[in-house]
């Protein structure tokens, strides 16, 4: 049922992009870049931060995840059904790491494992396993990183519908129920084009280009060792 609402309003929000251009960033509606922006310097610092030899590093991986979320919140409303998801999930390992009964064992990937497989916790739901919650931010990450790399490549004067409709259905699609993924794909038909999108950064704009294709290249090298320990334990298909 509820996957049945988020596709309607995907839907919706999707109708509605097809009567409308998406309006150019200007000054009037983007307020301030200090109060809205995203740096993709601090997302690209913080992945390789995270990466502690075979091991990931939790709190580096959820301040390069923080800055993420802001610009998915910068690509507007239709990008809500992926915002709010992540947005709790990430509160829920924040949760983990300031307790101070359990927050020795979420320091990183591996010393959360090893302390929820002996214990038992990623056998239930509720409350959610680190293991389980983390298992979703690694899923959207791989999307992250395909659709960095591309956005790297191309024209910045191109809208981002099409290859944020490839990488979508590549990587999160998998995840998703029939209705979930075409409401998606629809929606994203309102998305700006890549130009539009990365004047909000608060990076040198000489810069975005390098800076994109190094942030889904590091994504990439993080997702590529969090699916290596989670395979290794077999913990890739946790409800």
């Amino acid at each position: 049922m509820r996957a049945h609402r988020m596709s309607l309003r995907l839907i919706f929000l999707g109708l509605c992009a097809f009567s409308q251009v998406a309006a150019p960033v200007s000054a009037s509606n983007n307020k301030n870049n200090d109060e809205m922006g995203f740096r993709l310097a601090t997302v690209d610092e913080e992945l390789v931060r995270c990466m502690d030899g075979d091991d990931i590093l939790l709190d580096s991986y959820l301040t390069a995840y923080r800055e993420i979320l802001k610009i998915f919140k910068e690509m507007g409303t239709i990008f809500n059904f992926v915002t709010n998801d992540l947005e709790d999930k990430i509160t829920i390992l924040e949760d983990y790491r300031t307790r101070n009964d359990v927050a020795e064992h979420f320091t990183s990937l591996a010393s959360m494992i090893s302390y929820e497989l002996s214990n038992g916790a990623t056998k239930i739901r509720n409350p959610p396993s680190g293991c389980r919650t983390w298992l979703r931010l690694h899923r959207a990450l791989e999307f992250v990183s395909m659709f960095f790399a591309k956005l790297a490549t191309v024209d910045f004067e191109e809208k981002m519908t099409s290859l944020a409709q490839e990488c979508y259905e590549r990587t999160l699609a998998k995840y998703h129920g029939y209705l979930v993924r075409k409401g998606a794909s629809f929606a994203m038909y309102a998305l700006p084009t890549v130009d539009a999108m990365f004047t909000k950064a608060q990076d040198d704009k000489k810069d975005v280009r390098r800076l994109l294709n190094s942030v889904g290249a590091n994504a990439g090298r993080v997702y590529d060792l969090t699916q290596k320990m989670f395979e290794a334990k077999g913990l890739l298909s946790l409800p």
